[in-house]
């Protein structure tokens, strides 16, 4: 049942990400969405316990993909590609992801 969880959440993840950038006017690939969505979501199953907590994470997630987006995009020229989200969540200073109580590893 978590496994069924976790795909919608990526998928609602994914769906966000595509809508933050459409909104940004933002070159995105696919590969850089599934990226986030699957960073979030491994987040997400990480540190809560139960579906429900999970399910206000993720919602939590969505909002905070605004932020990344703009620092992205700030940093990449509004191409956001695969290497950009890679090096983004390596600077782990750079953003604190709120649906978590911790930033990346």
């Amino acid at each position: 049942m978590s496994d069924v969880f976790s795909k919608m959440r990526r998928g609602r993840l994914q769906y966000a990400f595509k809508r933050e950038a459409d909104r940004q006017a933002m070159t995105i690939t696919e590969d850089a969405t599934s990226y986030w969505a699957t960073f979030a979501a491994q987040h997400i199953d990480q540190h809560f316990d139960n579906d429900e907590e999970r399910g206000i994470a993720a919602e939590k997630a969505e909002r905070a993909l605004n932020p990344i987006m703009s620092a992205l995009a700030k940093a990449n020229g509004n191409d956001v590609s695969l290497a950009a989200c890679k090096s983004f969540v390596a600077a782990p200073s750079v953003v604190v992801f709120p649906w978590t109580k911790a930033t990346p590893d």
